[in-house]
């Protein structure tokens, strides 16, 4: 991720199985520390702060799909995705991203999801 940005290249997120994991978390955990999910360092230059990682999965993704001016940000005329985590990610170690539970996923409006 960090070589994508240095190049210029808008770098989406996913969650497509089997290339990469099916929980956004760990996903972003991955990112941000550059640690498999076994916990061993997977080329450290390449990390990128929690904020970047975010933004790949947000506004990069919309940008991929060719979709940036219908999602990716919440703005009025926008479809309004949003997920809704149980903590602020920030506010917690890099390291425990993957545990963070979504209390709810919002997809064109809908609640999608509510643990």
């Amino acid at each position: 991720m960090k070589s994508f940005e240095r190049f210029g290249i808008v770098a989406a997120a996913s969650t497509d199985a089997p290339v990469v994991p099916t929980v956004a978390v760990t996903g972003l955990q991955t990112m941000v520390t550059r640690r498999d999910e076994r916990g061993q360092p997977v080329n450290p230059a390449e990390a990128v702060p929690l904020e970047d990682a975010l933004r790949a999965y947000t506004v990069n993704g919309a940008y991929a799909s060719f979709e940036e001016r219908l999602k990716g940000t919440l703005a009025p005329g926008f479809l309004g995705d949003v997920t809704v985590f149980e903590t602020d990610l920030f506010a917690i170690d890099p390291n425990d991203l993957h545990a963070v539970r979504i209390d709810y996923t919002i997809a064109e409006g809908n609640v999608a999801y509510a643990r």
